[in-house]
């Protein structure tokens, strides 16, 4: 009875234990990581098995053997069935001795290719293991990217989003902000993170819906300014370039 419910009480507890998308994602990298390096590892050593069996694989004869047999029969043939003194048989001897390490040499060969081809097929499947791996581990850090990206936005993964907007040129430099003071307020404020392309002109934002409506009003307030020419008698713009350059320049 103690036993069930000790049982009952260690699951209500992993019942209330929140879900933490981010922690579990990492540890998923970091086993599927451990795979991609346990595969490397294994592809590196039947590299090795296989240039060591390069080495010793032996030199193939030009013929077959089915045409080896062929050869050999024929001559133990010649060899038994005809009257033959011992100077002539000799040389039909030696040249079966000679097909028969031919045939060896080839089954020797034969022997190799096997086992060549055998690791070639287990490299095959190894690498392919290790490109779904790599896509994996690719697949998992985009989320993993997401999901710590929506924490630091304040929102969650599934409501993050991305948008591309177009702005003038002459404009750009408002939206960074000198040594990007403007962006960033803009990023902390909106609770967005923003990418400025100067080439295409273009600013590229990443956040919920609320924060990204909030980014664009005040990237339409910066850009939208107008710059105005103000008449300052001489005697207050002399005042403000000689005491107040901090103020003017503000």
């Amino acid at each position: 009875k103690n036993q069930c419910l000790n049982r009952k009480k260690n699951n209500k507890m992993s019942k209330d234990e929140p879900f933490d998308i981010g922690t579990k994602l990492k540890q998923r990298l970091e086993i599927t990581r451990i795979q991609k390096e346990t595969t490397q590892a294994k592809i590196n050593e039947l590299n090795h098995e296989l240039q060591a069996l390069f080495v010793k694989i032996p030199k193939r004869p030009k013929e077959s053997m089915t045409e080896i047999e062929e050869k050999i029969n024929s001559l133990e043939f010649r060899r038994t069935t005809s009257s033959m003194n011992l100077s002539d048989e000799k040389p039909i001897v030696k040249e079966i001795h000679f097909q028969q390490l031919m045939k060896a040499q080839l089954e020797e060969y034969n022997l190799y290719e096997r086992k060549v081809q055998e690791k070639k097929g287990q490299l095959t499947d190894l690498r392919e293991a290790l490109k779904t791996t790599i896509t994996a581990i690719d697949e998992l850090e985009a989320a993993l990217y997401k999901v710590n990206l929506a924490s630091k936005l304040g929102c969650s993964a599934t409501e993050l989003r991305s948008i591309s907007i177009e702005i003038a040129s002459d404009k750009i430099g408002l939206v960074i902000g000198r040594n990007g003071s403007t962006i960033k307020h803009l990023e902390e404020c909106s609770f967005v993170i923003m990418d400025v392309d100067s080439v295409a002109g273009r600013i590229h934002l990443t956040g919920s819906e609320h924060s990204l409506t909030l980014a664009l009003a005040e990237i339409d307030k910066i850009t939208m300014a107008v710059d105005e020419d103000v008449c300052v008698p001489i005697d207050i713009l002399a005042y403000f370039t000689t005491k107040h350059v901090n103020v003017l320049s503000h």
